[in-house]
């Protein structure tokens, strides 16, 4: 046999029984020299100290024995390297003779749910170990959220981003060698987590952040805070939106985002919002409609597109509120594919250089005018109250 083995969260108690079965009848073991370090007396000393799936099944392919156990940490279903090593060993000879068996662990998210009594199912779960991770789109969606961490991305690098945001009062747990004597579980503000000086590999967990999100776009004009400042009237932004469909993965730029509301509506489906604002007074109302309305993963950019557009991520979906007659030059800097783009414009002139620069720039415009007219009461009567038709021009490339 060939035991692939989940070893749990740490200290020997804590293993399964036929873990502990597995390993006393295999007469070669390979895995993290961490690992090996664990395994108690009267378990065969036909240790090798490897991790990489390729090497060891040369390790195998090198040795005679009867059963081999491999070890991975945690649960061998959790962002284990059990999953690289079961596609090593699905085509290669060796399996005719000795068969594979699974063995699963006590995972880190199991152990720290039970510590911090919190129902595994009340939780999203997320890896930061070795990859980039959103923090803060993901405590957005409105559940508690468990992070695996480890090299750059930190518990304290995590909270860090948190404060960048805006939410560095939520209540964070941090727990690292989790089971063992000098095990530690902590409690704290994801501002005070900023100052965790405890190990890179740990686990982060993060409660959710205030929401004001809504399944379908179309906050009240009412509800943002305007000033002076012109604003995407509620009914334009539910065809923008609707037109656009960001999805929870995506990146999206709002150019010349005025008070903020696109970026709002926005900020409720996408992972990240770039506003992008060149007057003082407008990124003033932003950053207020950014807290009104919990918009914690809008990223407010100071300045004049397309010279402000410079170094930010790479956008999935664009809106274009203003482009101060500099289209041309804001539509070289988009992607030359996997891109939606949307513009408004309320001018007949606004309209034709928006069309002329989304043909030119190869995105088969497709022109709407919306016309909205509200009912309002006049004393004993009804009168109509009609906005300004407004031309919304799509494309994609």
């Amino acid at each position: 046999m060939i035991y692939i083995i989940g070893m749990g969260v740490g200290k020997k108690e804590l293993r399964t029984l036929e873990a502990k079965q597995a390993l006393e009848q295999s007469d070669l073991i390979v895995g993290a020299s961490r690992l090996l370090e664990t395994l108690e007396d009267g378990i065969t000393t036909n240790r090798v100290a490897e991790y990489r799936a390729e090497q060891i099944l040369a390790i195998l392919e090198g040795q005679e024995f009867s059963n081999a156990a491999i070890l991975f940490s945690g649960d061998i279903s959790f962002y284990s390297g059990a999953r690289g090593m079961r596609d090593v060993l699905r085509d290669a000879d060796i399996t005719k003779k000795h068969p594979v068996v699974l063995i699963p662990g006590i995972s880190s998210i199991a152990y720290m749910c039970a510590k911090m009594n919190t129902p595994l199912e009340e939780v999203a779960i997320h890896s930061a170990h070795g990859v980039d991770c959103d923090v803060v789109a993901a405590v957005m969606r409105g559940k508690i959220c468990f992070f695996l961490t480890g090299g750059e991305q930190s518990p304290a690098a995590l909270c860090q981003q948190l404060m960048e945001a805006g939410l560095g009062a939520l209540p964070v747990a941090i727990g690292e060698r989790l089971s063992y004597e000098d095990e530690r579980i902590a409690t704290m503000t994801a501002e005070e987590g900023t100052k965790w000086d405890g190990a890179a590999l740990a686990v982060l967990m993060v409660w959710p952040a205030p929401s004001c999100k809504r399944g379908t776009p179309g906050f009240a004009d009412e509800a943002f805070i305007r000033g002076k400042v012109p604003m995407t009237k509620r009914m334009i932004r539910m065809s923008v939106l609707g037109l656009l469909n960001p999805q929870d993965d995506e990146v999206c730029w709002d150019v010349g985002a005025g008070t903020g509301s696109v970026s709002v509506e926005l900020s409720m489906f996408a992972r990240r919002v770039y506003a992008i604002e060149k007057k003082p007074e407008a990124v003033d109302l932003l950053r207020q409609n950014r807290e009104e309305f919990c918009a914690y993963n809008m990223h407010i950019i100071q300045g004049e597109a397309p010279e402000a557009l410079a170094g930010l991520e790479t956008p999935d979906v664009v809106f274009i509120g203003g482009s101060s007659g500099r289209m041309d030059a804001i539509l070289e800097c988009l992607p030359q594919t996997g891109v939606r783009l949307c513009v408004t414009a309320v001018t007949l002139e606004t309209l034709e250089d928006a069309r002329k620069a989304m043909d030119s720039a190869g995105f088969a415009p497709q022109i709407t005018q919306v016309a909205v007219t509200d009912i309002k009461p006049v004393g004993d009567y009804h009168m109509m109250d009609s906005q300004n038709p407004v031309f919304i021009i799509y494309g994609e490339r």
